[in-house]
């Protein structure tokens, strides 16, 4: 079954990773390093002869006991498939050592952001990071490890916020048929990221937002769902 058939989380099971060969992979630069794996930029060379830029993730080796982790990131992608602002799979790569080709989202990480002071871009995107996970969790699927550093917002150059694009990554924790309680976990850690977004920003930064948020510490120790979430940075920001 074909990631494109959109299979229902239940089923995956029994699916089957497509497969993409080591010889139409051309790796480039060092992305990131984890404690588990490295992401490299890379150029996917299809069999029609078109060139798309993708992301090559590779396990560091360690011993991994009770799962290939590649297949089972490779498997939420493919629950995933056509949700805006998760990366489309590619595949995994057909010889040892394996790794997950997906595309390469643009952008810089929330956490930059945050340094930058760019408040209300981060904000917008904890709007949007709203509708990608209720997406998500229609399909019963999780992230389980949101922070700043797992998250890229881009906004083309001369565009307003309105057209920015947020990709979650790093699908490492995710769950597929999760549950209710693993299903709040991600709400918690969104409010968390939204709590500490404005509790350490600087009044420069925006002071319009840094006055509003007085108004709101109460709310941020409440137990929120991500429609109630998306309500109050919409009320912080004044839309």
């Amino acid at each position: 079954m074909k990631p494109k058939e959109h299979p229902t989380v239940g089923l995956l099971w029994d699916w089957e990773a497509p497969r993409v060969e080591w010889r139409q992979v051309e790796r480039e630069a060092l992305l990131g390093r984890g404690h588990y794996a490295t992401v490299h930029s890379a150029t996917l060379c299809l069999p029609g002869g078109e060139r798309v830029p993708v992301a090559l993730k590779q396990l560091i080796p360690k011993p991994i006991v009770g799962k290939c982790v590649p297949l089972e990131e490779a498997r939420v992608l493919g629950a995933l498939a056509g949700v805006k602002g998760v990366p489309k799979l590619y595949g995994l790569t057909d010889t040892p050592p394996h790794a997950l080709v997906m595309s390469r989202c643009p952008g810089v990480t929330m956490s930059v952001l945050r340094k930058r002071g760019e408040v209300r871009m981060c904000l917008v995107a904890v709007g949007k990071l709203c509708s990608i996970l209720s997406h998500m969790h229609a399909r019963g699927v999780t992230h389980g490890d949101l922070h700043g550093s797992n998250i890229l917002v881009s906004v083309p150059d001369g565009d307003g916020k309105d057209s920015m694009s947020v990709c979650l990554v790093d699908f490492g924790n995710s769950k597929t048929n999760a549950g209710t309680e693993l299903l709040k976990k991600d709400a918690h850690q969104l409010l968390k990221l939204l709590k500490n977004i404005l509790r350490t920003m600087k009044e420069e930064s925006d002071s319009n937002i840094f006055q509003r948020r007085e108004e709101v510490t109460e709310i941020l120790d409440a137990d929120l769902t991500l429609a109630q979430i998306f309500s109050l940075v919409g009320c912080i920001l004044r839309r």
